[in-house]
């Protein structure tokens, strides 16, 4: 941890890949990293060439949500339920399917809330 902030080395090592090798995009699942980037941008110049660059999973996941569809999604994240506690929350796994559409404003709430959180280091869009 760095000025005890949630960015732990390896995230380090993402980042720094991604600003060596100017990568377009940086996937990440720990929303804690992307927040703590964001607030040692002030103090370390290099992590602001990552505007707009850093993707959290489930812009990633509502990516595949819009080119597969969410019945189909669905069914594969539940497949694998536990390993994201979250998405498998946001796509309501421990539930049957009972014929109602499946809403996905848990998994948009995420998204902004990491964007409260990271506002000029998370990429723009949504989805991915």
């Amino acid at each position: 941890m760095l000025q005890g902030l949630d960015l732990d080395s390896g995230e380090s090592q993402l980042c720094a890949i991604a600003i060596f090798r100017n990568s377009p995009l940086l996937l990440t699942g720990d929303k804690r990293a992307i927040a703590s980037a964001e607030k040692l941008k002030g103090s370390i110049d290099e992590l602001t060439s990552l505007a707009g660059r850093l993707v959290c999973l489930e812009q990633a996941i509502m990516g595949v949500v819009r080119r597969i569809g969410i019945d189909a999604a669905r069914i594969r994240i539940c497949a694998e339920a536990a390993i994201d506690k979250g998405l498998s929350i946001c796509f309501e796994c421990h539930a049957l399917a009972d014929g109602r559409p499946l809403e996905l404003t848990g998994l948009l709430s995420y998204i902004r809330d990491v964007r409260r959180r990271a506002p000029m280091l998370l990429y723009e869009p949504d989805s991915l």
